[in-house]
């Protein structure tokens, strides 16, 4: 099979408010890729990924990020500006 199976940290949001703590979960599925969901833009704002996590990560054949969808409105505004702009700080 050619694309990578991954799995969201939708799937397990409600175990945590922490992403770090749901890529860390979604692990033991021995995933090929995850999708980091932020269902609100300041979850996205206020994510910090460990360093762990960015390493194993970065040794998965894919990843994505779920944009926000909720309280946002995507256009020429500030908000979709700075999602769009928001850099991982630990990257």
């Amino acid at each position: 099979m050619n694309n990578p199976i991954s799995i969201s940290t939708g799937c397990v949001y409600k175990l945590s408010d922490d992403r770090n703590k749901l890529i860390e979960e979604l692990q033991r599925f021995s995933p090929q890729g995850i999708e980091i969901s932020f269902a609100h833009p300041d979850y996205l704002f206020n994510f910090d990924i460990n360093k762990d996590n960015l390493e194993y990560l970065k040794g998965l054949k894919f990843n994505s990020i779920h944009a926000p969808w909720i309280d946002i409105v995507y256009g020429d505004n500030e908000k979709t500006k700075k999602s769009f702009r928001r850099d991982i700080k630990s990257m």
